[in-house]
């Protein structure tokens, strides 16, 4: 995963989006090659991603029984 060197990314984002819609930039590609800055690179640990993966599958088969409960819980 990339990390950018603008800690707001979504206005980063709507920016370049408004860059390109007012034609300073033929493209976002375009636009995101030359405003974003990427200042570092991180590499998931197997180990970490393996055992969320685990808990994610676990996860997807539970949450199509308790999503309704979401809903009471914020009454």
């Amino acid at each position: 995963m990339d990390v950018i060197e603008s800690e707001e990314g979504p206005a980063l984002g709507g920016a370049m989006l408004a860059a390109v819609a007012n034609g300073e930039y033929p493209s976002v590609k375009d636009a995101a090659l030359k405003i974003v800055k990427v200042i570092d690179t991180v590499e998931p640990e197997l180990e970490l991603a393996s055992k969320y993966e685990t808990k994610y599958q676990k996860f997807k088969k539970i949450y199509p029984f308790v999503e309704g409960l979401f809903s009471e819980l914020a009454k």
